[in-house]
Formats: structure tokens, sequence, C-alpha cells
């Protein structure tokens, strides 16, 4: 058979490893929404368009938040960093161009 099986056994790791590290970068984006969503929720706010910045200076307006939204907030920024962090390395960085992820 030759190479032929070499070839096979390379192209489906390829495949796994594609498919292993979209799904942990989706998963990841989900944390860093849900996460933000939550946090909109607990303060009230009724914008449509979820932006962790807005929220943060809408936090920095109410020095008397409660500790659940400064925690929620925290959770929030760590989900975004991890997920920016991931993006970037180098070969996450390669199927994060392939499947069209972006900087949050």
């Amino acid at each position: 058979m030759g190479f032929v099986p070499i070839f096979v056994t390379l192209g489906g790791f390829i495949f796994l490893f594609f498919m292993v590290v979209n799904k942990s970068i989706t998963r990841k984006k989900l944390q860093y929404k849900s996460t933000l969503e939550s946090l909109s929720q607990t303060l009230g706010s009724s914008d449509n368009t979820l932006n962790l910045d807005a929220i943060s200076k809408s936090l920095a307006s109410h020095p008397q938040s409660s500790t659940e939204t400064q925690h929620l907030h925290g959770k929030a920024k760590l989900y975004r960093h991890q997920y920016n962090q991931l993006i970037e390395t180098m070969p996450y960085k390669i199927v994060a161009k392939i499947a069209g992820h972006e900087l949050i």
C-alpha cells in the first residue's frame, strides 16, 4: 500500500484536531456570552447589544454594586481574556482563522 495509510492517518489527525480546537473556541465564546447576558440581566440593562466595555462604564458609575455583580464582571473579563489568548496562540490561531473566529 505504501504511503496511503500514513496520509489517511495524518489527514484524520488534522481533522480531529481542527474539530476539537473549534469546539473549544466555541465553548469559550459561549461561556463569555452567557456570563455577559447574566451580568446584563443583573444590572437590569435593556440594551440588545452586549458589550463588556459599556457594562464596565456602567459599573464604574455605580460604585455601590453588589458582590455578585462584581463577581460576574470579573468572570466575564476572565473569559474574554482566555478566549482572546486562545485565539492568539499559534496552533489554535490557524484553526480560528479557517473557522472564522475573531477577537472579542
